[in-house]
């Protein structure tokens, strides 16, 4: 299933990450300057049971 979420924040992020986590391909829509730290870093959940980090894709409203 795809999923497209938008903002790639605290809520997106997570859940985004966790559909992920899950095999989901999933797209955050975010600013340009998210989209870049997101390429660079990729998408970090940290939780009290570990860190899960993942390469997210992502889409800016000039992709669109």
């Amino acid at each position: 299933m795809r999923f497209l979420i938008v903002g790639g924040g605290a809520l997106g992020g997570y859940y985004g990450g966790m559909l992920v986590k899950g095999g989901a391909d999933v797209t955050l829509l975010v600013r340009p300057a998210q989209a870049a730290q997101l390429a660079e870093r990729g998408l970090v959940i940290k939780r009290a049971d570990g860190e899960f980090k993942t390469p997210v894709k992502t889409v800016t409203e000039r992709g669109c």
